[in-house]
């Protein structure tokens, strides 16, 4: 009975404990989202709602600011206050142990205070946006009156650098401190929208009025100091060079001179009108026709100095090209007349005397130009450098021609003296194969000699014309050597075969009486002997003699060539 009763006590008291754990559970559950719902912002909301009022919005700010406001109290009202109502009321179920309908409105609690913070964050954001464009524009205003005020005070005090545009300069801080009126009338509305509007409006025209402010200064420095020193500079120096003679083929100097006044005037108008723009255009013209007629003159100037002590060194070398050219063409014609001139020597040479002719006529009209004091020296440096350049390119081509054709007589002799080497050869080859007594020569061989023969015979006739081709002579005789390399060829072979073929039947002779075999073979390679078949007279002998005595056949072979010695061709 003890036993039961104690197990009664320990049931109780583990429920007893669980009822308190699962409230003590959802009691810090409920805390939790209570300081949740108290930090959603609207403490922050509600500071920056009071702060604004003191801006005194209007227009298009104010609308925001009230749309804002209004969605804040709605949201209060609905959400923020469901939120407090149904914390209250789970607290009271949890008291009452209600746990199953505390877990349910536990979960919709945080998923409303999730939703209500998002809210509140998005109405802070824009609230703080419409405060802080209200912050934007009066600092933006305050920078922007600085800017404005060194401005004025520039143009006030250094009024002496701004010439002409000054009035106008004037007239533009006027219209910009009107501009100013209308952003601080419409600030005083407090529409700060419609400000910001205007504030963007007045810092272009601050930009811009800055920005003429140190422009013009540079701009109108050029047009009255650097740009007039410069042209009484060119306009002394121009005068200078006349008097020394000086000649400007290509360029009016006056006429430009007149031309960049003129250009000086129209960039001071424009200035004078805030065209900045166009003034810096015309002011970079203006300088790029001064840097240019700088240039002309510093080129005549440099152009002098490189004509000076010219002239007689590309006299005299004009007269020697001339001379050079002259003889030339004499040779070339001497020559023509006994040789043919196959790479266009002459035209090239005639070609050459048209050309010199006209750099000399050139070079005449210079020296004549110096003479009269008339000279552009730019011009007749241009034609003293090519003169030389051309007379150094011609100097060298008469120089190749000469060459190449002064060597026409000694080719004419080596062709000779290869020709008479070339007609000794085939006599010698011929008296060396009619020594040997053999019974005639094979049909081949006389067709080939009779081949290297007529190759002389026209050779010979093309050396006796009274103009000869050497360039032809010399390919034909170029064939003529290959044709008598291979006549020789085809003799050496005739000569080895004979003197093989009797070497042979010298040693078929003696083992004649142990092969008798030998006998026939001897017989056949006699009638192909007779027949003027002489290799094939030396093969079929020796393929005889080898077959019966082996070794025989190199025996008799090194016996010939030891006899043999050296080549008889």
């Amino acid at each position: 009975m003890l036993w039961m009763v104690i197990g009664l006590i320990v049931i109780v008291v583990l429920v007893l404990g669980g009822v308190w754990g699962a409230q003590r559970y959802f009691n810090n559950k409920l805390s939790n989202l209570d300081a949740r719902s108290s930090d959603m912002g609207s403490d922050e909301i509600e500071k920056q709602i009071r702060a604004m009022k003191g801006l005194h919005l209007n227009g298009a700010s104010l609308k925001a600011f009230t749309r804002h406001q209004r969605e804040y109290q709605q949201l209060a009202e609905s959400d923020g206050a469901k939120i407090e109502t149904m914390l209250m009321e789970t607290e009271g179920a949890n008291g009452q142990l209600r746990f199953g309908t505390v877990r349910e409105q536990i979960a919709e609690i945080d998923a409303l205070i999730s939703k209500t913070t998002a809210a509140y964050q998005q109405i802070n954001a824009a609230l703080t946006q419409i405060y802080q464009d209200e912050e934007n524009n009066r600092k933006q205003l305050k920078k922007l009156r600085a800017t404005y005020q060194e401005t004025r005070k520039k143009l006030l005090a250094k009024n002496y650098a701004y010439g002409d545009s000054m009035p106008a300069l004037e007239e533009r801080l006027k219209a910009v401190s009107a501009e100013f009126d209308a952003v601080d009338a419409v600030s005083a509305t407090g529409d700060h929208q419609a400000a910001h509007t205007k504030i963007q409006e007045l810092a272009a025209s601050v930009g811009e009025l800055a920005d003429l402010s140190d422009k013009i200064p540079v701009l109108l420095a050029e047009l009255i100091k650097e740009f007039p020193d410069q042209l009484d500079e060119l306009s002394t120096a121009s005068e200078q060079l006349r008097s020394q003679h000086f000649q400007f083929a290509d360029v009016d100097i006056d006429a430009e001179l007149r031309k960049i006044k003129v250009g000086i005037s129209n960039s001071k108008t424009a200035l004078a009108g805030l065209n900045v723009e166009a003034a810096a255009k015309q002011n970079k013209e203006l300088a790029t026709s001064i840097d240019k007629l700088y240039d002309v003159m510093q080129t005549e100037l440099d152009a002098r100095e490189q004509v000076a002590g010219k002239d007689e060194h590309v006299t005299q070398f004009i007269a020697h090209a001339l001379r050079q050219n002259h003889l030339l063409i004499a040779e070339l014609d001497h020559l023509n007349q006994s040789y043919k001139l196959t790479h266009d020597e002459i035209e090239t040479a005639e070609k050459l005397r048209l050309e010199l002719n006209e750099l000399n006529q050139q070079h005449e009209a210079d020296l004549q130009a110096l003479a009269d004091r008339k000279p552009v020296y730019s011009q007749i440096a241009a034609h003293f450098a090519h003169a030389e350049k051309r007379l150094r390119e011609i100097e060298q081509q008469q120089h190749d021609i000469n060459q190449r054709v002064s060597g026409l007589k000694a080719g004419e002799q080596s062709a000779n003296e290869a020709l008479e080497g070339f007609a000794r050869d085939l006599r010698t080859i011929l008296r060396e194969l009619d020594h040997m007594q053999l019974p005639g020569l094979p049909e081949a061989f006389r067709e080939q000699a009779a081949h290297v023969k007529k190759e002389i015979e026209t050779i010979h006739e093309e050396l006796g014309k009274v103009k000869i081709n050497l360039d032809d002579i010399g390919e034909q005789l170029i064939g003529l050597q290959s044709d008598m390399d291979d006549l020789k060829q085809s003799a050496t072979e005739i000569v080895d075969a004979v003197g093989m073929t009797a070497q042979l039947l010298q040693a078929a002779n003696r083992h004649e009486d142990k092969h008798p075999e030998l006998t026939e073979a001897k017989t056949k390679s006699k009638a192909l002997y007779s027949q003027m078949r002489y290799k094939e007279a030396a093969d079929s002998i020796a393929s005889a003699l080898e077959t019966a005595v082996p070794g025989s056949y190199q025996k008799a072979e090194d016996a010939y060539l030891s006899d043999k010695g050296a080549k008889p061709f």
